[in-house]
């Protein structure tokens, strides 16, 4: 996939993520969080939403900046995460290793809300999608920085 239309889904999928987190606490903000008795605590998830449109905004900036060292003509794999092929020990446990905590990400989000189940597995797919898709794109712009 070439490096513009790679990016572009990443944003147009971290946009999508960040709204279906908003729709989610927008949710839990308006009915309530058991075992909060003070509601002011709810106030905190409009700062949640800054802070997430702040990382959204930065992500999507950070990684078109770091996509001028992907060479031109160029493609990205998107799923360069689960290619092992030619790893050494060392490269093959941190690839491992970020499988286990992107999964581990997933399984969380999957349960951000029991209420609202198909929202939460949207935010799931959608976030580890991302993950996946920023794995490919940090791998292909660290191959043209190197070699």
């Amino acid at each position: 996939m070439n490096r513009l239309s790679f990016w572009l889904l990443m944003c147009v999928l971290s946009v999508v993520n960040g709204l279906i987190f908003f729709q989610l606490t927008f949710a839990a903000m308006g009915r309530g969080i058991s075992d909060v008795d003070n509601q002011g605590a709810l106030l905190m998830i409009p700062l949640f939403w800054i802070t997430a449109v702040i990382l959204l905004v930065l992500l999507n900036i950070i990684t078109l900046v770091d996509g001028r060292n992907i060479p031109k003509g160029t493609g990205v794999d998107p799923l360069a995460a689960f290619r092992f092929a030619g790893l050494r020990g060392r490269e093959m446990a941190g690839r491992v290793i970020f499988l286990v905590i992107a999964a581990f990400l997933v399984y969380l989000a999957l349960h951000f809300d029991h209420r609202a189940r198909l929202l939460s597995a949207a935010y799931a797919i959608t976030g580890g999608v991302l993950l996946i898709l920023l794995y490919g794109w940090r791998s292909a712009a660290m191959k043209g920085r190197c070699g």
